[in-house]
């Protein structure tokens, strides 16, 4: 539905008798309505999801501390194994840890939208408001109302999502792990994308690669000296520092590949030091 036309795209035929009712469900979010079909059927029960957590809801820091120093520590030495020691330190701190914050096992329930605040939230009930309007009215001054909200819900949108993430980047204070957890989230990463194609394909591919590459210099050179007359640099040198630099590169060496043999490459293995 737009202020110029209106047609019918999704039909739904079924001789099924488990559909109950039927509706078209108007999007503000796009010109494009819903065609709803409800079945009159039982939805399985969805299990509910659970996680380990530690509580510190009634964590005292000082009583904390204050238990960590009756810990009999030395009973750590009596292991001559690092493994055991190990796990003789996990043990008598974790028993002090349990006491003052306890593992718990919660239910998780839904997360709302962080990046929806209130502000969006009405600005969302505004357009969806004017878009009711213009379907129902068709007027141009309706049609330009919901179309100007609607640009708004999505520039505030992604303002409020950038500002969420810089202040989750923030609160890592150069945690690498907890950086890049973050970043992760907000990159789409397909690691099941596949090089599929016919050899002809894989063939223009490679060309246009080796086209970009062998164009990066000249059309870089080009961008230099466009900038270099912007900001009236000079970049053209003298005929002495053209034949200057022809005379190093001539009296420069060359790398060349050259034949090796088995027995210095096993002379040169043998005299590489061990400590690594």
């Amino acid at each position: 539905m737009t202020d110029t036309n209106r047609s019918l795209i999704d039909v739904v035929m079924t001789s099924s008798t488990l559909v109950d009712n039927c509706s078209v469900l108007e999007s503000s979010i796009s010109d494009h309505s819903l065609v709803e079909v409800i079945l009159n059927i039982k939805l399985p029960k969805v299990e509910p999801k659970y996680v380990t957590v530690r509580s510190y809801s009634r964590y005292n820091v000082e009583r904390f501390l204050e238990k960590l120093s009756f810990v009999p520590w030395h009973m750590v030495d009596f292991f001559y194994d690092i493994d055991f020691q190990v796990e003789a330190f996990n043990t008598l701190f974790l028993d002090v840890l349990n006491r003052h914050a306890p593992i718990k096992r919660i239910k998780i329930k839904s997360r709302p939208n962080p990046y929806v605040t209130l502000e969006i939230k009405q600005l969302m009930k505004t357009r969806d408001f004017w878009h009711k309007k213009a379907i129902k009215t068709n007027d141009r001054f309706c049609w330009n109302r919901y179309r100007f909200f609607r640009q708004a819900v999505k520039r505030e949108l992604r303002l409020t999502e950038k500002i969420h993430v810089r202040n989750k980047i923030a609160n890592c204070r150069g945690n690498t792990n907890a950086t890049w957890k973050i970043l992760n989230r907000c990159m789409s990463r397909n690691k099941n994308k596949a090089c599929t194609g016919t050899m002809e394909d894989q063939q223009t591919l490679a060309n246009k690669f080796n086209k970009y590459f062998t164009s990066v210099g000249e059309l870089t050179a080009i961008k230099a000296n466009l900038i270099a007359k912007e900001q009236f640099l000079n970049l053209e040198r003298s005929s002495s520092e053209e034949e200057m630099g022809s005379i190093l590169l001539e009296e420069k060496e060359r790398f060349m590949f050259q034949t090796v043999k088995e027995k210095y490459v096993e002379s040169v293995i043998k005299s590489l030091s061990d400590k690594a």
